[in-house]
């Protein structure tokens, strides 16, 4: 399993250098981050909470590094209660909603998506 606080400081490392090398575009970027989760109809932790679903769905785990210790900033706990656990597992089997990848391969040869957790 990966460490993604190890993985999180570095990624930080390189975002900074990142952005002594770019800064109107990760000023930019942050901003973006900062706008999408102010407090609004959903509270920041329930937006962190969102972009973490979607960083694991896409299997990006600079992503989920960054929108765990943000949720975990923002509020979100290491244990949540057991059904939101149970749901996580067993919709991280496949996608909700049988879409299969729509490349020119037949659908028999596209695999199903494994769980992550």
């Amino acid at each position: 399993m990966k460490d993604f606080l190890a993985h999180y400081n570095e990624l930080n490392e390189w975002m900074q250098k990142l952005g002594a090398e770019i800064p109107d575009s990760m000023q930019a970027f942050g901003k973006l981050h900062e706008s999408s989760i102010a407090k609004g109809a959903l509270d920041s932790k329930t937006k962190e909470l969102i972009a973490l679903g979607i960083a694991i769905t896409v299997r990006c785990d600079g992503c989920i590094s960054f929108h765990v210790h943000d949720a975990m900033k923002a509020g979100a706990k290491k244990s949540g209660d057991s059904r939101n656990r149970w749901r996580s597992r067993t919709h991280g089997r496949r996608p909700i909603c049988g879409i299969r990848n729509r490349s020119n391969a037949s659908s028999k040869s596209v695999p199903r998506t494994r769980a992550l957790i």
